[in-house]
């Protein structure tokens, strides 16, 4: 959340409580909620790598493309 609030200063209004789930951000809109989502991937990206990370995406994303290549302008639905 510290790099998400960083790259888009909306998401100050937002608070991750102590179970981890997010708190306030009514006004935040949906380019808060992919900067958030944009740096969690990286940083999962970084600590458990690349092909891991794939995989647990596919277990929530079915249409999730199976390239990088393939992944380029898709949009997140």
């Amino acid at each position: 959340m510290k790099l998400a609030k960083q790259e888009c200063p909306v998401l100050c209004a937002w608070e991750v409580k102590p179970d981890g789930s997010l708190q306030g951000g009514e006004g935040a809109g949906e380019q808060g909620g992919e900067v958030l989502v944009s740096n969690l991937l990286r940083l999962m990206f970084t600590v458990i790598g690349e092909s891991l990370t794939l995989q647990l995406l596919r277990d929530v994303w079915l249409e999730l493309p199976n390239s990088e290549t393939e992944l380029e302008g898709t949009e997140l639905k």
